[in-house]
């Protein structure tokens, strides 16, 4: 939590430093062969039930509230969350959603579970997805949360192994990890960008009150754009990682508007969303 704060103070740091020129029209475009065209996604963990099965009435319930076409499923628990996983992903299809699946980097793991090989073999996971969805169509794309954090875990070349699974197995499925904007400009970021198929870019400017985030948000998305050719999906906190920084309806409507205008997809965190932040989320979703 410390690291995205920290991140939170970069990144506007780093942006009040670019030209204010690109606010005057130099907007750039979305980049064609983002997955299924512009991605509307709520990610976070499977409703389960009382037993801890995956409660897939309540998630699809979630899912279709939002007005979302692709959910993001977090894994957490490898077995568990792989069973949940072969169980969303037919009904999943049947509805027309698409279906990505999360993992942690090792900072993320419990200390505890840092040598247990099911939570750490990354190429082991890459593998498992990339079969998965030969199986089913619909799990489009794959994902290592905060990926840059642990860079010197994934080198240039354990992310060459770890794609290159994935990819001698499915060569279609998408590796589209989650990345904050100081990670784009630093060199782990233009070393190992080229295992990338897509970035999520989580956007972390909490303004204390309503704020117009366009001259944030936008000078943030030239700048990747520059130094990134593929499909960008901005990650949105609607729900926010800390009480002491909350995100309102306005504030979230404003950067899926802005994302809509300029990236390529929206990524909701998390799926649990009510109320006018709800309503805003699928009406924009909508439109």
């Amino acid at each position: 939590m410390g690291i995205r704060i920290a991140y939170a103070a970069l990144a506007v740091v780093a942006l009040a430093c670019l030209s204010a020129a690109f606010l005057m029209g130099n907007a750039w475009k979305p980049s064609p062969g983002a997955p299924g065209g512009f991605v509307k996604a709520v990610y976070g963990a499977v409703p389960l039930t009382e037993d801890r099965a995956a409660n897939l009435t309540e998630l699809f319930r979630l899912i279709d509230a939002s007005g979302s076409d692709t959910y993001n499923c977090l894994v957490r628990e490898p077995a568990k969350d792989m069973e949940r996983l072969r169980a969303i992903l037919p009904l999943a299809k049947q509805k027309g959603i698409s279906v990505w699946a999360t993992i942690a980097p090792p900072s993320e793991i419990s200390p505890e579970r840092r040598n247990d090989m099911e939570y750490v073999d990354y190429m082991g996971w890459a593998r498992k997805f990339a079969e998965l969805s030969l199986e089913h169509d619909n799990l489009v794309a794959w994902s290592i949360d905060n990926v840059l954090v642990d860079y010197l875990f994934f080198t240039d070349g354990y992310l060459e192994e770890i794609t290159g699974a994935a990819k001698g197995i499915n060569p279609g499925l998408k590796f589209i990890p989650v990345v904050y904007y100081p990670n784009v400009v630093s060199p782990a970021f233009a070393s190992r960008s080229r295992h990338f198929d897509g970035i999520q870019l989580y956007y972390t400017n909490f303004p204390p009150g309503e704020s117009d985030e366009t001259g944030v948000l936008l000078p943030m998305l030239e700048e990747v754009r520059k130094r990134f050719g593929g499909p960008v999906i901005l990650g949105i906190y609607a729900s926010p990682w800390s009480k002491d920084m909350p995100t309102s309806p306005e504030y979230v409507g404003q950067l899926i508007t802005l994302a809509k205008e300029n990236a390529d997809g929206v990524m909701i965190y998390t799926i649990q969303q009510e109320g006018e932040k709800l309503a805003v989320i699928k009406r924009l979703f909508g439109e």
